[in-house]
């Protein structure tokens, strides 16, 4: 979930490959920009530099002129996106383990099996160097890196400073230019963008390939930390631990106002959901024109295979959750030939990086990252809700979530890249919360013959959905022209341009237990926290949002989830509401997590709760919240 970079020069380094070398590292930056990395291997000496920035600032502060590059054998690079660990020269790139030099992009998951003593901080590519301490050929390493769980694609420079390449995943590609230098980088688009028409090879899944064997003269290591801080922080799920007791006591209080709601007697909408409409005898109006359309699956999967024929190289966009990993098994099983799509931005969780991982890494799935400028995006996402406090309105709180609708835009940029590969999406209709747009007076519909639902604004809805915007911006502080450009693009790529999907659950019904049993078999985990929830686990921002629609609203995404399952058959009224009940409690590991996430002070959070609460529970005291 990084980008690797570099080049093996066959001669000495000229001002056209240099130049090519800065693109590429540019291009690179995409797949992660919060830290990076650079080794320049000269006659003599190899150096290593560090750095909490995008991989242009080493480029800049390094001696990177040609007349410094006369001598240099091999240049490589890597551009992180935070995963694991902090930005510390500990766990920054390249890792020193055991002797080992490594470039490593992905998650190890069994990586604490190979710590070596407890208690201090250990990055899940150190696990790497700890695994190949002993191997003395290409057969043993291959025989050590197989017992890693996870996406492992890494280039290694051993003890006698050979270079090794090797990944279990296809993220690694290389090419030889007219001069015969070697060029390697994670992605095959990114080559052909620098060298058209040269002949691109992938590096063979599990095999260990040698790129350099040891040099005649052992070059004397050097590294340089041209950085040392770390203010910019990664999700750590906790363990779970107590509840604060006004934590407890409000869900106590909470959960007495959920029950009284007066709700559908068929689904289990509240009277408080938009647009909602109860007949004579207590029917809501979703649930009559549910009712009288067809219940999905619309099509059968040998209607998929008619569309797309097994055996086609296809682009999953997978998420980390339980719907995008089920689909990608399902996929395979079915004999297609996936690569993932993800955008990572910076709100995904700790657990949905490890199930990407562990499937990618078992089924060989190559796995293309993009990732914005993530210290951006979560400033950000921390004015954003600064600001929302100020007039809190429930309409505007999908702009929280507006840093991920560029997903939309960059999953059909990069089947662009890959020959316009058919994308499948992992939604369906039974996850359509609707009353998200319904805030603003839009309506949802059902996509043709998708099973997913399709958003869409008219003026009137358009209007009001801006006015909740610009209120947004206008009580931010800093940044307010970044957040509208934000908050613009995102409501952009959302409602109005194209989503051009297969959507997997218009041919497969969406079975809970089904999914349950599949996911199982990889090992897919849920969460670290003690929730309920599997749904929507893969998004840090859930238990956030969903806490402020229950304290504005009355209700949360769950209820429309829950009803929708009800109207399905697939669980009926009164389980589908104590479900409900227990799972809208208040995640507060969850709200935690994202705000340590976001930089937003747990002091300043439950100050503004406390103050939008204030008539409704006077008596709570939210002071051991900050502990």
């Amino acid at each position: 979930m990084c980008g690797i970079f570099g080049v093996f020069f066959s001669d000495q380094i000229d001002r056209q490959s240099r130049s090519k070398l800065i693109s590429l590292a540019g291009l690179s930056a995409r797949r992660g920009s919060d830290a990076s990395g650079l080794i320049i291997r000269s006659e003599l000496n190899l150096r290593v530099f560090k750095k909490n920035s995008k991989v242009q600032e080493i480029i800049k502060e390094v001696d990177f002129e040609l007349k410094d590059l006369v001598s240099t054998k091999y240049i490589l690079g890597h551009s992180r996106l935070s995963t694991h660990g902090d930005l510390s020269d500990d766990t920054n790139q390249p890792i020193s383990e055991s002797g080992w030099l490594i470039l490593h992009n992905g998650i190890i998951t069994n990586h604490l099996s190979f710590k070596k003593s407890p208690g201090l901080e250990f990055s899940d590519s150190a696990a790497i160097g700890v695994a190949l301490k002993n191997s003395t050929d290409i057969a043993a390493m291959e025989l050590a890196l197989n017992d890693l769980l996870g996406e492992i694609t890494c280039i290694l420079i051993s003890p006698r400073q050979e270079v090794y390449a090797y990944t279990n995943v296809g993220n690694l590609f290389n090419v030889f230019d007219k001069k015969q230098n070697q060029w390697i980088a994670s992605e095959k688009i990114f080559l052909e963008k620098l060298h058209s028409g040269r002949r691109i090879s992938q590096i063979p899944l599990n095999k260990v390939v040698q790129i350099v064997s040891s040099p005649q003269e052992k070059a004397n290591i050097k590294s340089y930390s041209l950085s040392n801080y770390s203010e910019f922080s990664i999700e750590k799920e906790q363990p779970f631990k107590a509840l604060p007791e006004s934590i407890r006591k409000l869900n106590e209080l909470l959960a007495v106002e959920m029950q009284n709601l007066p709700r559908c007697n068929r689904c289990i909408l509240p009277i408080s959901f938009p647009g909602l409409k109860l007949d004579d005898s207590g029917i809501c109006n979703i649930c009559r024109s549910w009712a009288e359309d067809e219940k999905l699956p619309v099509q059968s999967l040998n209607d998929l295979t008619k569309q797309v024929a097994p055996g086609a190289r296809i682009q999953v966009n997978l998420s980390g959750g339980r719907d995008s990993c089920y689909m990608l098994i399902r996929l395979c099983e079915m004999g297609y030939k996936p690569y993932a799509f993800t955008y990572d931005w910076g709100l995904i969780t700790t657990a949905a990086r490890e199930n990407m991982a562990n499937l990618c890494g078992k089924l060989g799935v190559e796995h293309i990252v993009v990732s914005p400028d993530l210290r951006e995006l979560r400033k950000l996402a921390s004015e954003s809700l600064r600001s929302w406090f100020k007039f809190q309105d429930p309409t505007a709180i999908p702009a929280l979530m507006a840093g991920d609708k560029p997903f939309f835009h960059f999953a059909q940029r990069v089947s662009a890249e890959n020959s316009s590969a058919q994308i499948f999406q992992g939604d369906h209709l039974i996850e359509s919360t609707h009353f998200k747009s319904a805030l603003s007076g839009g309506s949802a519909s059902k996509a043709p013959d998708s099973g997913a639902v399709a958003y869409r604004l008219n003026l009137v809805s358009l209007l009001r959905m801006s006015i909740s915007y610009l209120r947004l911006v206008k009580n931010a502080k800093e940044s307010r022209i970044k957040l509208f450009n934000l908050l613009v693009r995102g409501a952009y790529f959302y409602y109005f341009e194209k989503h051009p999907f297969i959507h997997y659950f218009g041919y497969e019904k969406w079975d809970e237990k089904l999914l349950d049993d599949k996911l199982t078999q990889y090992g897919w985990i849920a969460n670290q926290r003690n929730t309920l929830q599997k749904w929507r686990m893969g998004d840090a921002t859930s238990p956030l949002y969903n806490l402020l629609y229950l304290l504005t609203i009355g209700f949360t995404e769950n209820d429309a989830f829950k009803s929708n399952q009800v109207r399905e058959g697939l669980v009926d009224r009164s389980t589908a509401l104590r479900a409900c009940i227990e799972e809208n409690k208040i995640d507060y590991l969850g709200v935690t997590n994202y705000l340590q996430i976001i930089s937003f002070t747990p002091e300043e959070f439950w100050t503004q709760i406390s103050v939008m609460l204030e008539e409704s529970y006077p008596d709570l005291d939210y002071s051991d919240c900050v502990k």
